[in-house]
């Protein structure tokens, strides 16, 4: 007896289902399950994206009371933000994006060009005095960038070429932190090539050198564990060291978006 119950509940519900998932199809709803509370809710508004087949963008849920099963109503609002456009290579900020964050609501853009002139320029003429813990960040340039150009005696470093610049009208460039320019350096095929084939003669991508006054290499902001030295990177070996605060290296600007 128990069995045969069962039975006609189990038919029941099944032709409720079918009835109720019409009903829904016709005003253009589907039938979801609600995780984790395992209920059925009807979404409404439904649309489609024909190329992919995939479901996106529910506007309401209404609630099923007809439906024998139990029924939660739950909102639903749109997308919390689309991803970002965004793209390594792109012109955008008033340089050139190498480095979108894991969200692609962020990132960062470098200079479409050196700022010491082809010529290399020292890291700062104060080059016997250690700043400290507040330029030694590995991550933050422009707390570090911040630092260098408040020490006292500062008259002039590759950090203030990077926050005198206005490229696009931007006046939040720094003297990226040795990390971000070691993510800079790890771009430099694709900035080379954007860069050398805009067809404008004033951007320019990374130099290639091997010889003065630079050797390829690039100042970060980063302060070296001994006073006189800071971090900087050799694009055209890939590695990054320590060299005299006073030797000339290229600078390259970066700003955050």
């Amino acid at each position: 007896m128990n069995t045969i119950k069962l039975i006609t509940v189990l038919t029941l519900l099944f032709i409720s289902t079918v009835l109720l998932s019409q009903t829904l199809q016709s005003n253009n709803q589907q039938i979801s399950v609600d995780q984790p509370s395992g209920k059925l809710v009807a979404v409404s508004n439904v649309n489609t994206n024909t190329e992919t087949n995939s479901k996106y963008t529910a506007s309401s849920v209404s609630a099923l009371k007809s439906s024998p099963a139990t029924i939660s109503e739950k909102a639903y609002g749109k997308a919390e933000s689309a991803a970002s456009s965004r793209y390594i290579g792109e012109l955008y900020g008033g340089g050139i994006v190498f480095w979108i964050s894991p969200d692609g609501q962020h990132g960062l853009v470098a200079s479409l060009k050196d700022l010491d002139e082809g010529k290399g320029y020292p890291w700062s003429n104060v080059a016997g005095s250690k700043i400290g813990k507040t330029a030694a960040n590995m991550t933050n340039g422009k707390e570090n960038t911040k630092a260098i150009v408040s020490q006292a005696g500062h008259t002039k470093s590759a950090a203030k070429l990077c926050t005198d610049y206005r490229g696009g009208g931007f006046s939040d460039w720094y003297l990226p932190s040795n990390r971000e320019l070691t993510l800079l350096a790890s771009q430099d095929v694709v900035i080379d090539y954007v860069l050398d084939n805009d067809g404008n003669p004033s951007t320019l991508g990374f130099v290639q050198e091997y010889s003065m006054p630079t050797f390829g290499r690039y100042w970060s902001s980063t302060e070296y564990v001994t006073a006189h030295d800071a971090w900087g990177c050799g694009f055209s070996a890939g590695s990054s060291y320590g060299g005299g605060k006073d030797n000339t290296y290229r600078v390259r600007a970066i700003r955050a978006f």
